[in-house]
């Protein structure tokens, strides 16, 4: 979807989109000055969010309904177009999940399946329809609607899984990978979005959902690429309950981005330095936009030798 840079200062105001436009010319700053404008900008959205969820108001009746029935926590992952249609990394990705999770149900959803699980509210489908709701943006109200029903794991489909994930996952309240690295964005490293787990049920994952469903109740224009963020943000600071579920994650997965820095270096040459990561991080964050260098032999490769072919 196209930004509608003139309906976005109509919703939101041209103060708010001066201060974002100025914020992206600091985001590779770390001047204070840098800083004081990120911290402004983050307050506007917060502010303008905050609002929006005071004056809307969601009827959740049949808005949360179990559809299937599970004998144990599962892991959710999408590929809007289908597994059949997805790269080959992303394939890799999810096989990787299903490979090492055997014992577990691994749910890959899709348009043309998503909906035999969860339903969606009607005017969120529309937008969806119409162009205002991307695809990113649907599948953030999806896995948080999925967790608050069925509970389990959101695993993102370009997440690499190398070993099996601990059972202490699925037994939290909450739990994400948290690398404890300061950030510009409003998870400041406290959470990420592409990899959340809870029990069914769980407050946050409730209130995630229907703030999503306020916005894009009154709006068509998104506020901010990453208003998933800002929502957790606001959500555990006004709920303690919340806030110490969050908190309650220890670091964990501290190397998630760094394996894909190494995705077109020959692997038998940085082999060593891959298991390296891999004593204390065992779910890598790849990306099937990178621009991959066909040559045999690179880590690439390797991955797609090791869960594909």
């Amino acid at each position: 979807m196209k930004r509608n840079f003139q309906n976005y200062i109509k919703e939101y105001g041209l103060k708010l989109f001066v201060s974002k436009a100025i914020r992206r010319q600091f985001l590779n700053s770390n001047s204070s000055l840098g800083q004081k404008i990120n911290d402004y900008n983050e307050k506007l959205v917060s502010e303008k969010l905050q609002k929006i969820f005071n004056e809307e108001e969601i009827d959740e009746t049949g808005l949360f309904e179990v559809k299937k029935k599970f004998d144990t926590l599962p892991i959710w992952i999408m590929w809007w177009q289908g597994y059949d249609k997805a790269p080959d990394l992303v394939k890799a990705c999810i096989n990787s999940v299903k490979r090492n999770n055997s014992s577990r149900p691994v749910i890959v959803l899709s348009e043309s399946n998503y909906e035999e699980y969860i339903g969606i509210p009607k005017y969120v489908k529309e937008k969806y329809e119409l162009g205002y709701i991307t695809v990113t943006h649907l599948s953030d109200m999806i896995r948080v609607a999925l967790l608050y029903i069925y509970g389990g794991v959101w695993c993102d489909a370009t997440i690499l899984d190398v070993a099996e994930i601990p059972q202490k996952v699925f037994d939290s309240d909450f739990f994400t990978i948290k690398t404890g690295l300061k950030t510009k964005e409003p998870s400041h490293g406290e959470w990420t979005t592409f990899f959340l787990a809870s029990q069914p049920g769980n407050e946050l994952m409730r209130q995630i959902a229907v703030d999503h469903y306020k916005f894009w109740k009154q709006h068509n224009e998104l506020i901010d690429y990453i208003m998933f963020d800002y929502i957790i943000r606001m959500i555990t600071q006004h709920e303690s309950q919340t806030e110490s579920q969050v908190k309650a994650v220890p670091k964990n997965n501290p190397n998630v981005f760094k394996l894909i820095q190494y995705i077109n270096e020959p692997y038998q040459e940085v082999s060593e330095q891959i298991a390296d990561f891999e004593k204390n991080t065992k779910l890598f964050k790849l990306s099937w936009k990178a621009e991959i260098n066909n040559q045999g032999g690179t880590v690439y490769q390797h991955i797609i030798g090791k869960y594909l072919e």
